[in-house]
Parts: C-alpha cells; sequence; structure tokens
C-alpha cells in the first residue's frame, strides 16, 4: 500500500506541477513542462503494474522506461533551436527522428517486451480462471 500511495503523489505532485508550468511560462518552465510530461506514463504504468503493493520485476523495465524516456527529452532538449544545422535522417530533422524513435518506436518495443517477460505475473494464473469459471456456471 506504501508503493500506492508513493504513486498517486507523485502523479498528484507532477500535475500540480504541470499546471504551474503552463501558468508561469518562460524557457524553464517549458523544459520542467516538457520533462513531465515525457515521464507521466511511468507512474501510471507502475500503478497498473502493482500486485500486492510490489511491482515484482516490473520495476527494471520501468526503471528502463524512465531512463529512456529520459535521454530522449534531453536529446530533444540538445537539438531544441537548431533544425537548420542539425542532420537530417531519411528526410526527417534529426529532432523528429529523435523523438520519434525515443519516445514512441523505443518505448513501445521496451513495454512490449517487459509485459511478455513479465506476464505470467501479472496474468491470470490457472486456479484464479477455474475459480472465475466455476462462478460462471453457478450464474449460468
Amino acid at each position: 500500500m506504501k508503493m500506492k500511495k508513493f504513486l498517486l503523489a507523485v502523479l498528484a505532485l507532477s500535475a500540480l506541477v504541470l499546471t504551474l508550468t503552463m501558468v508561469l511560462g518562460g524557457q524553464v518552465a517549458g523544459y520542467v513542462f516538457g520533462a513531465l510530461a515525457v515521464l507521466f506514463p511511468v507512474p501510471l504504468m507502475a500503478l497498473g503494474a502493482l500486485r500486492r503493493g510490489r511491482l515484482g520485476r516490473s520495476a527494471w523495465g520501468l526503471m528502463a522506461l524512465a531512463l529512456l524516456l529520459g535521454a530522449g527529452f534531453a536529446g530533444m532538449a540538445v537539438l531544441a533551436g537548431h533544425l537548420a544545422e542539425a542532420p537530417w535522417v531519411a528526410g526527417l530533422p534529426l529532432a523528429t527522428v529523435w523523438f520519434l524513435v525515443s519516445v514512441w518506436l523505443a518505448p513501445l518495443v521496451l513495454v512490449s517486451l517487459v509485459y511478455a517477460l513479465t506476464f505470467d505475473e501479472h496474468g491470470v494464473d490457472d486456479a484464479t480462471l477455474e475459480r472465475l469459471r466455476a462462478l460462471r456456471r453457478r450464474e449460468s
């Protein structure tokens, strides 16, 4: 239960800071907003992955996801304002390619892989499935 409360507190604080950055404006607020917006899905996924107050093996995948998204944001922040000088990849500016790969494609592959590798921890076990079938038979 402590982990759930912690994650909910992180989400609430993040939402508050996101709102404040929109009100305050400015370059620093923009970077803070961008970083929090990119990282916001990680605690949401952690809430969904909690089982009996623990993350289990999913914690490693969520940490890797946070690092990947953080690196993606850092790369975009470095490339911001340098579209003309930066190289182009496959007809797109490097910043666009970096965004597509680091915030969309790579996390999609990582999350899918972690889910597949930890499915036995999060899926329905045979005993629970049989209990659900028995309940359905009784209700029919």
